[in-house]
């Protein structure tokens, strides 16, 4: 099937068709996008990111990000096209979480040969003034538990790089080549003792001006405690920097993430998505 492959060097031919938090992916290492149709067409796109791909002794799958499909075209044909895409790069698995229960879309996954049922979301979102109440905002943080505006760039990337060798990837594949300013220097924080990085909580600020969590590492000595420390430094900022309503998204992307949100907000749930996956031929 005739497809383009949307990259940084045609997205904005595409920005209409995509969020703002999803077409900021494009251009990053292990993210790909693929359209149908021509300019002045109706125009379907689907943006997926690439798992495992640099790891020898892992199979490669990917995750469907984000699928727009317009006018009359069956969303089908833009599933055929990704499973040609899918093969290109070797992805033995594909798995998605979409928004919302869209009958439509379910039928077309469905008959695509994914999976498709309805479930809580990965991602549980609450407001900023929600996170200022907790009991563990409050209090004083060790001058060794330090944003990341003051730190070195070499010193950061030290840090993640051993943070990488123990398998810590958090939310973020492409985190080895993503630069410090990705993240909120002054939000995000990290444990800093004799010129060394022993763990990070790190935020970025999304274009919808939602933030996410996605990384959050602390390594023994006193790894609990650290890891409190650092939650607590990175509410203080973020309450100062930004409204009380804003979004914040807590990916539970592990069985820690999931323990730890679950801890902090026994009551709250995610949003039902539309979740599902298909072995790839």
């Amino acid at each position: 099937m005739n497809y383009h492959k949307i990259t940084g060097d045609n997205l904005e031919e595409y920005t209409d068709l995509l969020p703002p938090d999803i077409a900021e992916c494009i251009g990053r290492e292990y993210f790909r996008a693929i359209a149908l149709g021509e300019a002045g067409e109706n125009r379907s796109v689907l943006v997926y990111e690439l798992k495992n791909a640099d790891e020898e002794e892992e199979a490669t799958t990917a995750e469907l990000l984000w699928l727009h499909n317009s006018g009359d075209r069956p969303a089908g044909e833009l599933l055929e096209a990704y499973k040609e895409a899918a093969a290109e790069e070797e992805v033995t698995r594909t798995a998605y979480e979409f928004a919302g229960c869209d009958e439509e879309l379910k039928q077309a996954l469905e008959a695509a040969g994914f999976t498709a049922e309805e479930r809580e979301s990965r991602d549980l979102v609450v407001s900023l003034e929600e996170i200022a109440a907790l009991p563990v905002a409050r209090g004083r943080v060790p001058s060794y538990i330090t944003s990341l505006e003051g730190l070195m760039v070499r010193q950061y990337r030290r840090g993640i790089m051993d943070s990488l060798f123990h398998k810590k990837r958090g939310v973020y594949e492409d985190l080895a080549s993503l630069p410090m300013t990705f993240f909120d220097v002054q939000v995000s924080g990290c444990v800093l003792a004799d010129g060394r990085t022993n763990g990070f909580l790190l935020v970025h600020a999304l274009p919808s001006g939602q933030l996410i969590v996605g990384y959050m590492c602390a390594f023994e000595p006193d790894m609990k405690v650290n890891m409190a420390m650092m939650i607590r430094r990175s509410i203080q900022a973020a309450a100062v920097k930004y409204p009380a309503d804003t979004r914040v998204i807590l990916r539970r992307y592990n069985e820690a993430t999931a323990n730890l949100t679950a801890k902090l907000f026994p009551d709250k749930k995610g949003a039902v998505v539309l979740a599902g996956e298909r072995e790839e031929e």
